[in-house]
């Protein structure tokens, strides 16, 4: 899902759409004592949105968008960590 709100010329537009995407996700404990590991891990999503709807709050129109104009979403998540156990 992709929302953005603006304000072009005292005028508010509401842009959405909607795409497919994937995610991807790896992680890798280690115990470092009995109750206490490290942790790290890593996570990749991608999408792209090719169709939008705009809203200025009297109309709505759907566009859909040449290859050049087309919206990624990528991202890329990085953690680390410590748990502890009780």
């Amino acid at each position: 899902m992709f929302r953005e709100e603006s304000i072009i010329i005292y005028t508010p537009m509401l842009i959405t759409g909607k795409a497919y995407g994937g995610n991807t996700e790896f992680g890798v404990e280690y115990f470092i004592g009995k109750r206490i590991s490290a942790a790290l891990g890593a996570g990749f999503f991608q999408s792209t949105i090719s169709k939008i709807k705009v809203n200025n709050g009297v109309t709505t129109q759907e566009i859909k968008l040449e290859k050049e104009q087309m919206e990624g979403l990528s991202r890329v998540d990085l953690g680390i960590g410590l748990r502890f156990y009780l």
